[in-house]
């Protein structure tokens, strides 16, 4: 994967996460819990990873999970500086997904990111919390990319 151009290289993936996050929950708050965190990584204790495997932990899934208008969209987050690959399970689950219709995307750059999402959103007519005030984050030629697709 390329190095992020509009996100510092120096962010880690949680940091890239929590920054969309928190750019989601505050620019929707009629979307919140639309778009959530699938917390599959960490250093967890023998019995607690027994219990969370026997309860449906599963290696390789996304980061994310964005529920829109009856549809699914599995969002895997990576460093910006580019440096790390999905892991064989992370590939292995994308073309499961991929093979049952559903969107699954790979980012590494926040703004990027950012204009998915309302690309998603926008494409659906559905209002904005405040009428095209989230797409003055963006450049004109950005702006453009998101309203021509309605």
């Amino acid at each position: 994967m390329k190095p992020a151009i509009n996100t510092p290289l120096k962010w880690s993936e949680d940091k890239l996460q929590a920054s969309f996050f928190t750019w989601f929950h505050n620019t929707f708050p009629h979307l919140r819990g639309l778009l959530f965190a699938v917390p599959n990584g960490g250093l967890r204790g023998g019995l607690e990873g027994k219990v969370l495997k026997a309860t449906g932990l599963w290696s390789g899934v996304a980061d994310m999970i964005f529920l829109w208008k009856g549809k699914s969209y599995f969002l895997e987050l990576k460093r910006p500086d580019g440096k790390n690959d999905q892991s064989p399970e992370q590939v292995a689950w994308e073309i499961l997904v991929k093979h049952h219709g559903f969107e699954y995307t790979l980012y590494n750059d926040l703004k990027e990111l950012k204009l998915y999402i309302l690309n998603i959103i926008v494409d659906s007519d559905v209002m904005l919390n405040t009428p095209n005030k989230q797409l003055d984050i963006f450049k004109d030629g950005d702006k453009k990319k998101v309203i021509n697709r309605r």
